[in-house]
């Protein structure tokens, strides 16, 4: 039902959805981009929905409150980072690993903001936790968005990640262009 939803709102907004979701991945690390603004996350959100995947995605724990809390646990966002003593990554990769079914999406830019170097988290936590990383997108410029492809960072490393990150992603997909940079 939730699908059939998702690929209703796809088409009323004007969207297509490109590629599939690979059946025989039970566990990845979907990095996700661009991300520019906040209404990223809600597009983003409806094509995963439309794709079929159960998915987690990780928010800045900053962002959870008692108002807030509810509402983002619904929507499948867990808290990550600003606790003293815990390490994002490893207890990522260790909930990743004790899971029967578990697809994190993280937003590697790791902000709103342009930056030209992306957070290594999604690859290490990939890598612990020996799960293939899933490339997702949306394209503003297509109005569409989907799966560009999996790639195994533990058979390939990390530099072939991001090359082949510097030659899917463009510019122009995101939404305000001037905030998206492509790692160096």
């Amino acid at each position: 039902m939730k699908r059939k939803f998702a690929l209703f709102l796809l088409w009323l907004l004007g969207w297509k959805l490109k590629g599939e979701f690979p059946r025989d991945i039970k566990k990845s690390i979907i990095a996700f981009a661009p991300h520019t603004s906040y209404f990223d996350g809600f597009i983003g959100k409806i094509f995963f929905w439309a794709l079929g995947v159960p998915h987690k995605l990780l928010m800045k724990a900053a962002y959870f409150n008692c108002i807030t809390r509810p509402f983002l646990n619904f929507f499948g966002f867990m808290p990550v980072g600003g606790v003293p003593g815990h390490n994002a990554i490893t207890e990522t990769a260790a909930m990743i690993k004790g899971a029967e079914t578990l697809n994190v999406l993280i937003c590697p830019e790791g902000t709103l903001a342009p930056r030209k170097t992306w957070n290594p988290g999604y690859l290490l936590m990939a890598m612990k936790a020996k799960v293939p990383i899933v490339l997702g997108y949306l394209d503003y410029e297509k109005k569409e968005g989907g799966i560009f492809e999996v790639i195994d960072a533990n058979l390939v490393g990390r530099k072939y990640v991001e090359s082949r990150i510097r030659e899917l992603y463009k510019k122009s997909m995101a939404k305000y262009p001037e905030k998206f940079e492509l790692p160096e």
